[in-house]
């Protein structure tokens, strides 16, 4: 009779672990694009893993408007402006696209207070750079 209370949390265990998975899942991808259409202040900026000091970021802002325009201001006073879009698996951005210099950005953050992109810059050397913007709202 004592195994009974056992074998029902045995079993009520094996019900609600799968159920507990789901509701532990990524972010659904129709709200991926509420999630990003914030400012976001940038708070770090790495550039091949290393935390780049030779700038001052903290006037940094990245606006992703819901309507696929972004604002990207830079201190002192540079403003970018442009259109960004969801690729087909909601894994990157892709910035410009209708352009002649469109951009893809993998999104390695996205949640409702961090942000963390990352994309490659190459130099006039040629050298490519992994670099990683962490940001907050």
């Amino acid at each position: 009779m004592k195994n009974i209370p056992l074998f029902l949390y045995s079993l009520l265990l094996i019900i609600c672990l799968p159920l507990l998975a789901l509701k532990c899942e990524n972010v659904d991808p129709a709200s991926k694009e509420e999630l990003l259409s914030k400012e976001w202040k940038v708070s770090q900026v790495l550039i091949t893993n290393i935390p780049d000091q030779s700038m001052d970021y903290s006037g940094y802002r990245r606006r992703f408007d819901a309507g696929g325009n972004y604002t990207f201001t830079n201190v002192p006073g540079t403003i970018l402006t442009g259109t960004w879009e969801f690729d087909s698996n909601k894994q990157n951005l892709i910035l410009d696209k209708n352009t002649s210099k469109p951009q893809t950005v993998r999104v390695v953050v996205l949640d409702a207070n961090n942000l963390e992109l990352e994309f490659i810059v190459v130099n006039y050397k040629m050298d490519q750079h992994l670099v990683v913007y962490k940001m907050v709202l």
